[in-house]
């Protein structure tokens, strides 16, 4: 069984320039719904996009956590990837719990049709994560990391392209375009 409650108001939910995204959800499963495993898992998340003269100020949490029983491999949080940690692959770092947070500063470098708000947008950006029981048995300690985007509205849909790195050693390069493919929590719907 799975309850879900979405807010939204932002104007795209590709680099948004305004607006709020927030959404909960709540897992439940177990013997009473005929299912092999018995877990409830709760996560939420909470995106702000606010205009500061021509620039983008994009803010973002999110924290997941297993309230009970214990989730299989393939249940676990993941995090890595362009839109919810750019410093790692996606689904790198899995555990049973997170949280995270980030502050993003996008600024407009050329727009192509304003008309259809087709705008190749540079980047900044700050993130903080901390997976809880991660299956790599790596401490459970904040990572810090930073992040460089390209980023625009196309035709095609959404182009980013991003540089993260972390103080861990880690970091990637990424490049995406088209309809966003999921990294494993409700993060990659912020950005």
């Amino acid at each position: 069984m799975k309850l879900s409650a979405i807010y939204d108001t932002r104007d795209a939910a590709v680099l948004p320039t305004s607006g709020v995204y927030a959404q909960v959800d709540l897992t439940s499963s177990g013997s009473w719904l005929a299912g092999e495993q018995s877990y409830d898992v709760v996560e939420a998340v909470v995106g702000h996009a606010s205009q500061i003269g021509r620039s983008t100020l994009l803010l973002a949490g999110g924290a997941g956590e297993t309230l009970s029983g214990e989730l299989s491999r393939d249940k676990d949080f993941q995090i890595g990837g362009i839109r919810s940690f750019a410093a790692f692959a996606p689904g790198e770092l899995r555990g049973e719990g997170y949280w995270s947070g980030s502050a993003d500063w996008m600024w407009p470098l050329v727009e192509f049709s304003p008309l259809f708000r087709q705008v190749l947008f540079g980047g900044f950006g700050l993130q903080a994560v901390r997976m809880k029981d991660r299956i790599d048995g790596v401490d459970d300690d904040t990572i810090l990391g930073a992040s460089l985007t390209l980023g625009a509205r196309t035709p095609v849909g959404p182009l980013l392209l991003s540089l993260g790195v972390a103080d861990d050693d880690s970091f990637q390069l990424h490049f995406a375009l088209g309809r966003p493919i999921s990294e494993g929590s409700l993060l990659d719907r912020l950005h």
